[in-house]
């Protein structure tokens, strides 16, 4: 369970647009723009693609922060970026699934503006963290289900699974998300449901669905404000 984050060269943004408009990669992350990085060991100032501060900022969270999580810092080591996804050139590339760079009025440093898989339009494996948490739960499942390849499976009289049977498996695959994924904080939930109607002493299929309840993120925050009259209060409660 790999994903790519990869570099785009230098382009326009009407010609970085024309160029995706009919590409969905499932398991790739493609950053738009580059940033002026502080290299640590001799401090020198180099240009460097956006793709390296996603790849820093995803190695230094967990799985289910977003790389645009304002509470987790501006990106360490940026002193300046090119392109402000917040001020574009052109138009903001974010919604058009590409990671991006910005800045945060109010705000000090620099940050990704969002991590995006590019994905078809709806798809739940974007953004990048919604994709990395399943890469989690899915390394967890498959070592769990494992255990039960070829093992002896007690069947009913028509050939589907005995419900004990069910209930054991069900009751092992959750245990193990329920340590390596919730108990963590990866996800809010996981569910495991063994198939009962699938005749497995003739297709020898065990059949295994698990779902996974990631969580929601505020990617927009919208605020109303005003004044506080309190007569007007008072008069409209009386």
């Amino acid at each position: 369970y790999a994903r790519a984050i990869i570099e785009n060269p230098p382009d326009t943004d009407a010609g970085i647009v024309a160029a995706y408009a009919n590409v969905v990669l499932a398991r790739t992350m493609v950053c738009i723009g580059t940033a002026t990085v502080n290299t640590p060991t001799n401090q020198n100032e180099l240009e460097r693609s956006s793709a390296w501060c996603a790849s820093a900022r995803s190695a230094l969270v967990p799985p289910q922060n977003s790389l645009g999580r304002v509470n987790d810092g501006s990106l360490r080591a940026v002193v300046a970026i090119q392109r402000d996804d917040n001020h574009p050139p052109g138009q903001a590339l974010d919604p058009l699934r590409f990671t991006t760079l910005c800045t945060l009025t109010g705000r000090p440093g620099f940050f990704i503006t969002n991590g995006h898989i590019l994905t078809g339009p709806g798809s739940d494996f974007d953004p990048w963290q919604n994709a990395r948490v399943m890469d989690v739960a899915c390394t967890v499942t498959r070592t769990a289900a494992l255990q039960f390849l070829n093992d002896t499976i007690l069947t009913n009289k028509n050939g589907t699974i005995l419900e004990s049977m069910a209930q054991t498996i069900e009751a092992t695959i959750n245990g193990e998300l329920a340590g390596g994924v919730v108990a963590n904080g990866y996800a809010q939930s996981a569910t495991v449901v063994v198939n009962r109607s699938n005749n497995l002493l003739s297709t020898g299929q065990l059949l295994v669905t698990v779902r996974i309840g990631n969580y929601a993120y505020a990617t927009e925050i919208d605020v109303n404000i005003g004044f506080l009259n309190p007569l007007l209060t008072l008069a409209a409660a009386a």
